[in-house]
């Protein structure tokens, strides 16, 4: 693997070129590195880590904001449930920033070969029951239907940058696509919310097995620093307040938490 000297030297030289395409490859070679030498696991299960699924579900930038080249990636758990979510990417004034959310609802701990890089002390999300909706349908297929029908139900706003409160656009294709049938969890699904191809909010639908049978749950999770609220229909579900990058997200103890300044893993 690239030696950590090796990579702040890379990245910085890439930071400092143009944007062609053979640049924006060697930008993700590199993220890819950084990103494999973190092992992401329960602090209940010390002896199973997530899996790092090494290609992104995304690579974006945001021609209204900061970000001029950025991934997400994630870590996978059982029944290859995202267990984490990182944006890693360069702003317009050569940062770099991971932007670490998690996406359990037990605390988690991220380790690289420097130490401990991020700790969250409590669960990221909280999955709560969708009422009044069909039950789960049989084939995958038909449950991917479903989901994406939950999912059009739910209106995601930020207040990006302090402005007005602005609608995000919900990405049709689903992030991850996980589950088992026969298990707890019989099926899932993770969107995203996004300014312009940026995401900002993540949501996860998933098909769980309850003592009446199956049932329908949702949970949010944040991908930025600023205030987010979603709404089911008319009704406010979730909110979170805006989380200044020098105060609270910038706490490795966080379920949300920005990693900036740095590239080394």
């Amino acid at each position: 693997m690239m030696q950590p000297a090796i990579l702040s030297v890379v990245l910085a030289l890439l930071a400092q070129t143009d944007d062609s395409s053979a640049d924006a490859a060697a930008r993700l070679v590199v993220m890819k590195k950084v990103l494999a030498s973190y092992d992401v696991r329960s602090p209940e299960m010390p002896q199973t880590s997530h899996h790092f699924q090494a290609d992104p579900v995304l690579r974006f930038t945001n021609t209204v904001g900061s970000t001029r080249d950025g991934a997400v990636f994630l870590w996978l758990g059982d029944h290859g449930r995202p267990a984490a979510a990182v944006q890693f990417s360069l702003r317009r004034d050569g940062l770099w920033f991971h932007e670490l959310s998690s996406l359990c609802e037990r605390p988690l701990v991220a380790e690289s070969p420097r130490g401990t890089v991020w700790s969250p002390m409590r669960g990221g999300i909280e999955f709560k029951p969708l009422p009044g909706v069909p039950k789960p349908a049989g084939t995958p297929e038909q449950r991917l239907r479903q989901m994406r029908a939950l999912a059009a139900e739910f209106t995601v706003e930020d207040a990006f940058r302090h402005q007005d409160w602005q609608k995000l656009r919900m990405l049709s294709k689903p992030f991850a696509r996980y589950g088992e049938p026969g298990s707890d969890l019989i099926d899932g699904a993770l969107f995203a919310y996004v300014v312009t191809t940026d995401p900002e909010a993540l949501l996860m639908i998933e098909a769980r097995q309850a003592k009446d049978g199956a049932e329908w749950h949702y949970a949010f999770a944040p991908m930025t620093i600023y205030a987010l609220r979603g709404l089911r229909k008319s009704d406010q579900v979730w909110t979170l307040p805006f989380r200044d990058s020098n105060g609270i997200s910038s706490n490795p103890n966080e379920p949300f938490y920005v990693k900036k300044s740095t590239i080394e893993p």
